[in-house]
């Protein structure tokens, strides 16, 4: 059993240091993903330390992180991290600092020799509807995009063979390109 899987059991049993030993551990790995995750964002808008303490706070807030392992924590801290963007992004958009009229691409996407700036609040809209129609696809897209994993390593984490994440991850890209580009003229 590794480290993180270990702390985790500590902090389900109540020992009240488990939280701090586990947040020191992961660190580094979550500084690497929240750059991830603003890596195509004006700078100055939201630090990826601010992220990574914002998302660790959202997770443990209420003292039940409930991660069976490794990878299920960094699959909660990294849908975290899309959350505290979101109501970043969603704070900047309100009325009182000017509505919509300057909203943000958060993701540069590439497919198909195409790059395309994708708005974060249409990413999120998107993959909920992506995932009432194929969870396993939308599972495959946070993975890959959010939490940075190859697509071998996306396939162990929802827990099928290489060639079905590969068929997963071919029908979320075009579902998501026709979905994201919908109206919009090129």
């Amino acid at each position: 059993m590794g480290t993180i899987t270990s702390l985790l059991q500590e902090m389900r049993l109540g020992r009240s240091d488990a939280h701090n030993q586990l947040f020191a551990h992961v660190y580094d790995e979550l500084k690497i993903i929240a750059l991830s995750h603003i890596q195509h964002r004006n700078a100055g808008v939201l630090q990826a330390t601010a992220l990574v303490h914002a998302a660790y706070e959202r997770l443990t807030e209420n003292e039940s992180l409930d991660a069976e392992d490794r990878r299920h924590f960094f699959y909660l801290l990294s849908r975290a991290m899309h959350d505290v963007l979101v109501e970043h992004i969603r704070s900047e958009c309100a009325v009182k600092r000017g509505g919509r009229a300057n909203r943000v691409p958060l993701l540069e996407v590439a497919a198909d020799g195409c790059t395309t700036q994708v708005d974060v609040m249409d990413l999120r809209e998107a993959l909920a509807e992506l995932d009432a129609v194929d969870a396993d696809a939308a599972r495959i897209v946070r993975a890959r995009y959010f939490v940075g994993l190859s697509l071998e390593q996306s396939s162990q984490e929802i827990g099928c063979s290489f060639a079905v994440a590969r068929r997963h991850w071919e029908y979320a890209k075009a579902w998501l390109h026709e979905r994201l580009t919908r109206g919009k003229q090129r």
